[in-house]
């Protein structure tokens, strides 16, 4: 069973604003501003872009963005001769950011721009990863290169797989926190080529309530590229288990370079 992340489909979003308040004894003027997209990763420009009316041209247009319970002033221009106007907004700290524009006698709603960064696992310590072994060997190893089908991946985390205990349950696994606030997940996934026994390994991958996300079986030469849909979803649970291994308390599968892509980052250790 799969959730993947969509491939080759492009959805246009667009967040829209329109006009909230007058101050007081001024003219009415209505401002429109549409934020697009609203979603960029870290130093990507998206633009919000709108209209005054009744048409103001050369009059002066503000663009405000909300620091706690406060807006603050953060670019200034002229509306054009058709009394519009485009401001680029760039951000590099990933988060959710609240902007408005101002006219000298109308603002519109604010809207919202989520900003994302890719980041590596092997950056972000589990909140779990289950000792599987009598030597205190941890399920998940974040701290190898690896190398899968030929291609070396510096980024890789190595999943000890195990065998099924008495009552079915997997006995190793680890766990990641997405803080709700993630959108994919992306990996390669295969067997490292130094491995020395011919075997087949599953994986599987789910959430904090147990909905697989992924599930496969891998053989050596295998190189499988994933990108799964995270939107919501609290933790991000990683499980292997040995199928037809010469070994199969411990058969390791390689996951390489694997990133999630967050409106939060980890702070560097």
């Amino acid at each position: 069973m799969k959730r993947l992340a969509g491939v080759g489909v492009v959805v246009a979003l667009i967040a829209t604003g329109v006009l909230t308040a007058i101050p007081a004894g001024a003219a009415n003027q209505t401002v429109t501003c549409t934020l697009s997209p609203p979603t960029v990763n870290i130093g990507q420009t998206a633009h919000i872009t709108g209209s005054v009316s009744p048409a103001a041209p050369g009059k002066q247009i503000r663009l405000q963005r909300l620091i706690g319970s406060a807006w603050h002033p953060y670019k200034w221009k002229y509306l054009t001769s058709s009394s519009t106007y485009d401001f680029g907004v760039r951000e590099d700290v990933p988060g959710y950011y609240e902007f408005r524009v101002a006219s000298p006698h109308g603002v519109c709603r604010g809207v919202t721009l989520a900003v994302y960064a890719n980041q590596y696992l092997s950056d972000i310590p589990p909140v779990d990863n289950n000792v599987w072994s009598l030597f205190g060997d941890h399920s998940a190893d974040c701290s190898s290169v690896r190398t899968i089908n030929g291609i070396l991946y510096p980024h890789a985390c190595l999943f000890h797989s195990f065998w099924n205990d008495a009552s079915g349950a997997y006995t190793v696994y680890a766990d990641w926190n997405l803080k709700r606030a993630c959108s994919t997940f992306t990996a390669t996934i295969g067997l490292d080529d130094n491995d020395s026994n011919i075997a087949q390994v599953q994986l599987t991958i789910s959430n904090e309530l147990g909905t697989t996300l992924y599930q496969h079986t891998y053989g050596l030469g295998q190189a499988v590229p994933i990108s799964l849909n995270i939107s919501g979803d609290l933790q991000l649970k990683f499980f292997t288990l040995g199928v037809n291994s010469m070994d199969p308390n411990d058969e390791p599968i390689d996951v390489g370079n694997p990133q999630i892509r967050c409106t939060w980052l980890q702070p560097a250790s």
